[in-house]
């Protein structure tokens, strides 16, 4: 079948997805978006491996023997393919731009995900929450390029484990949360909802009964997140260097590596097409 015949496809099927930041997307949709990744990356791979055989099989570690990989080392022979205008090069920018579309649209399809699971470490009301959902994101990308939609699991279940890992690994290698008073959580619980009714810092102190430095003390600790590590002084290696942040916190702690226990197995029935 020629590139004519073939991109018009894809691009019906790209346009039969859910439009981008549609969050739940239904069981056949995302098998759907799954399907539509492997046809186009066989595609991509039918028009580059006669000439660039070396760059799609190329040897690598363990670690890169993935779908992952595999989808890296086809990019990597369609760059050669661009560089030297090969007579299919056109097709294969247009099969990479709806790739990229479709992995995007179907990782966003779980943002609630990366909601839900940044939550649940930094907690529903701390603005560190919105980084760690950035993080989660990542990860939501990363399973959807990951994705088999053969295995029979939503892709929402699939890539649970990739947010948790993205979410982690922030954690451990950007920065700690600091444990936030039960007390200080629910004042700022409370005083939520009349930032949101736009009234000041003294009107809502006046209206819980508390002084606007009590205010602003429980905003200081709720969104403090130690984003850099601590710094180490470098004329006594090993002994942490004295941060002002460290002053601040009443019990600093590392996030634990969240549970990597199995993903709860949904299966899938897919409607006999």
């Amino acid at each position: 079948m020629t590139a004519i015949a073939e991109a018009p496809s894809f691009g019906d099927r790209l346009a039969s997805l859910p439009a981008l930041w549609v969050d739940r997307w239904t069981c056949k949709q995302e098998l759907a978006a799954g399907q539509l990744l492997l046809d186009l990356e066989a595609a991509v791979q039918a028009a580059v491996e006669p000439d660039y055989y070396d760059l799609v099989h190329a040897f690598h570690a363990r670690r890169e023997r993935t779908r992952k990989g595999h989808v890296d080392r086809l990019r990597s022979a369609s760059e050669a393919a661009h560089r030297d205008q090969h007579p299919r090069w056109r097709d294969l920018r247009v099969w990479w731009d709806m790739h990229e579309q479709t992995a995007w649209r179907l990782a966003l399809s779980a943002n609630w995900i990366a909601w839900k699971e940044a939550q649940k470490v930094a907690g529903v009301i701390s603005s560190a929450s919105k980084e760690l959902a950035q993080e989660g994101r990542i990860g939501l990308l990363g399973a959807a390029y990951r994705f088999d939609p053969g295995r029979g699991l939503r892709f929402a279940t699939y890539a649970r484990w990739w947010v948790r890992s993205q979410i982690t690994r922030s954690v451990d290698l950007t920065g700690r949360l600091i444990r936030i008073p039960g007390t200080a959580i629910e004042l700022r619980r409370t005083a939520a909802p009349l930032r949101e009714q736009g009234l000041t810092t003294e009107q809502i102190a006046r209206e819980l009964g508390v002084t606007v430095e009590r205010i602003h003390d429980i905003d200081v600790r709720v969104d403090l997140l130690l984003d850099q590590p601590v710094p180490v002084d470098e004329y006594e290696p090993g002994r942490m260097g004295q941060d002002r942040r460290v002053e601040l916190a009443e019990q600093p702690t590392v996030a634990q590596p969240l549970n990597r226990g199995a993903a709860e197995e949904k299966s899938c029935v897919m409607s006999a097409v």
